[in-house]
């Protein structure tokens, strides 16, 4: 034990976000973030940025995207099209970011990292790990990302669906929302879950967080983080406990430029203090009433 440099390990490191670094404390030094989210969330988005960022604030750092919903041409343009501040770090001579769509499972993913010296590395998404598998299946997957930050000591983010009864459910998707929640909570050194709210969306069940509601003279959208389980303790001076980040839209418009570009409301950490919501499979009344549509604006040039 002797050995073992324990002094200079920090369970935490700068994410190169904001909102992340002085809310949170930056991401896990080494094991899984698993971060679930429903279809049209722009999840895809969250990880490009996130690794792009995480490269922008370590520059003798390397990291690794695997896009396994799409082709990399086909991902790269459209997370460019989104983040172009990021241009030159993918066209940079000396490239540290390495993005690839051709493995076919987490072996081949496993393979590749312990040889190619990564500080960060991106999954999107499990369901194409797992090719409509059992909880066998997602069980191995987890204790296999579990293997690969243990051994070379890094981050793994890795994306995920919920669960079909949450998806309709007009909540905050959770931590027992993921598909064989059980192998994604106990794998996982960060859980979060991204969320897409409308305001004042009569079909709209959770008052657990922050509403939508609260400071918004636009009556425009918001995106949430919720983060459910910190696996190591954060940092004395930040806020501790659970909670949810929401992330703020351009001040004069109430829309987002860039979906996960913003700050945080209130610089702060918002704890499950409302009221706990409408359980799964109760029925609710049906209202009508058209529901606002997010509108997105690209950066001006």
């Amino acid at each position: 034990a002797n050995q073992i440099d324990y002094k200079s390990y920090k369970p935490y490191m700068k994410s190169g976000i904001k909102y992340i670094d002085s809310v949170i404390g930056g991401w896990p030094t080494d094991g899984p973030i698993v971060v679930i989210a429903p279809q049209g969330t722009g999840k895809s988005h969250f990880i490009f940025y996130t690794v792009c960022s995480w490269l922008v604030e370590h520059p003798d750092k390397h990291a690794a995207l695997y896009t396994l919903e799409m082709s990399d041409k086909h991902f790269l343009a459209r997370e460019l099209e989104m983040y172009p501040e990021f241009l030159p770090l993918v066209e940079s001579e000396n490239p540290r970011l390495h993005i690839s769509s051709t493995v076919r499972g987490v072996e081949e993913i496993s393979a590749e990292v312990s040889t190619g010296k990564y500080g960060f590395v991106g999954i999107d998404a499990m369901t194409q790990l797992a090719k409509g598998g059992d909880a066998s299946t997602y069980e191995k997957i987890y204790q296999t990302l579990v293997e690969i930050c243990r051994f070379q000591e890094i981050p793994v983010m890795i994306l995920a669906q919920p669960n079909r009864e949450a998806k309709k459910s007009n909540k905050f998707i959770g931590i027992y929302d993921a598909a064989w929640s059980g192998a994604a909570e106990n794998a996982a050194a960060m859980f979060i879950t991204l969320n897409r709210v409308m305001y004042a969306d009569p079909e709209w069940q959770d008052t657990r967080f922050v509403p939508v509601e609260k400071d918004n003279p636009q009556k425009t959208d918001r995106f949430y983080i919720c983060f459910w389980k910190f696996r190591d303790n954060r940092p004395q001076e930040l806020q501790q406990g659970l909670g949810a980040i929401r992330i703020e839209p351009d001040k004069n418009t109430g829309y987002y430029k860039q979906i996960w570009v913003g700050d945080a409301l209130d610089n702060r950490l918002w704890p499950i203090s409302y009221q706990k919501p409408v359980s799964l499979g109760q029925p609710q009344p049906q209202q009508s009433g058209n529901k606002p549509t997010l509108r997105m604006h690209r950066r001006e040039e």
